[in-house]
Protein backbone atom coordinates (compact mmCIF):
# COMPACT_ATOMS: atom_id res chain seq x y z
CA UNK A 1 0.00 0.00 0.00
CA UNK A 2 1.32 3.45 -0.87
CA UNK A 3 1.62 6.44 1.45
CA UNK A 4 -1.54 7.82 -0.21
CA UNK A 5 -3.62 4.81 0.78
CA UNK A 6 -2.32 4.98 4.32
CA UNK A 7 -3.79 8.44 4.96
CA UNK A 8 -7.42 7.35 5.29
CA UNK A 9 -6.62 4.16 7.21
CA UNK A 10 -4.61 6.22 9.74
CA UNK A 11 -7.12 9.06 9.86
CA UNK A 12 -10.38 7.14 10.31
CA UNK A 13 -9.77 5.92 13.89
CA UNK A 14 -8.61 9.41 14.87
CA UNK A 15 -11.80 10.94 13.41
CA UNK A 16 -13.89 8.39 15.35
CA UNK A 17 -12.06 9.40 18.54
CA UNK A 18 -12.46 13.10 17.82
CA UNK A 19 -16.17 12.67 17.08
CA UNK A 20 -16.67 10.80 20.36
CA UNK A 21 -14.98 13.60 22.31
CA UNK A 22 -16.77 16.38 20.39
CA UNK A 23 -13.49 17.76 19.02
CA UNK A 24 -13.73 19.66 15.73
CA UNK A 25 -11.30 19.47 12.83
CA UNK A 26 -9.79 22.93 12.40
CA UNK A 27 -8.77 24.42 9.06
CA UNK A 28 -5.11 25.33 8.76
CA UNK A 29 -5.12 29.05 7.91
CA UNK A 30 -8.39 30.45 9.18
CA UNK A 31 -8.68 28.06 12.17
CA UNK A 32 -12.38 27.44 11.59
CA UNK A 33 -13.78 24.44 13.45
CA UNK A 34 -15.65 21.74 11.56
CA UNK A 35 -17.87 19.45 13.61
CA UNK A 36 -17.56 15.77 12.67
CA UNK A 37 -21.12 14.53 12.13
CA UNK A 38 -20.45 11.01 10.81
CA UNK A 39 -17.48 8.82 9.94
CA UNK A 40 -18.19 6.12 7.37
CA UNK A 41 -16.08 3.38 5.83
CA UNK A 42 -14.74 5.66 3.10
CA UNK A 43 -16.06 9.14 3.92
CA UNK A 44 -16.55 11.71 6.66
CA UNK A 45 -19.36 14.25 7.01
CA UNK A 46 -18.42 17.59 8.58
CA UNK A 47 -20.27 20.84 9.22
CA UNK A 48 -18.49 24.17 9.49
CA UNK A 49 -19.00 26.07 12.72
CA UNK A 50 -18.88 29.29 10.70
CA UNK A 51 -20.39 30.26 7.36
CA UNK A 52 -21.55 27.24 5.38
CA UNK A 53 -24.44 25.55 7.17
CA UNK A 54 -24.81 22.52 4.91
CA UNK A 55 -22.91 19.39 5.92
CA UNK A 56 -20.05 18.43 3.60
CA UNK A 57 -19.23 14.93 2.46
CA UNK A 58 -15.47 14.37 2.21
CA UNK A 59 -14.44 11.17 0.44
CA UNK A 60 -11.45 9.04 1.39
CA UNK A 61 -10.18 9.34 -2.19
CA UNK A 62 -9.93 13.13 -1.74
CA UNK A 63 -7.98 12.69 1.49
CA UNK A 64 -5.71 10.12 -0.18
CA UNK A 65 -5.15 12.29 -3.28
CA UNK A 66 -1.51 13.25 -3.76
CA UNK A 67 -1.38 16.10 -4.54
CA UNK A 68 -4.91 17.30 -3.86
CA UNK A 69 -6.06 19.44 -6.80
CA UNK A 70 -9.09 21.05 -5.16
CA UNK A 71 -9.36 24.15 -3.04
CA UNK A 72 -11.23 22.77 -0.05
CA UNK A 73 -9.58 23.95 3.15
CA UNK A 74 -11.12 21.13 5.20
CA UNK A 75 -9.66 18.46 2.89
CA UNK A 76 -6.23 20.06 3.25
CA UNK A 77 -6.68 20.12 7.04
CA UNK A 78 -7.68 16.43 7.09
CA UNK A 79 -4.64 15.56 4.94
CA UNK A 80 -2.36 17.46 7.32
CA UNK A 81 -3.92 15.72 10.32
CA UNK A 82 -3.41 12.31 8.69
CA UNK A 83 0.20 13.15 7.85
CA UNK A 84 0.88 14.20 11.44
CA UNK A 85 -0.30 10.87 12.90
CA UNK A 86 2.30 8.21 13.71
Amino acid sequence: MTKQGDRWSKLRPELDRMQGHGQPVTTLNRHIGNTIEHVGADYVVVRSEEGRQKPRLILAQDINAMPYKGNSRIVLALQALADSLP
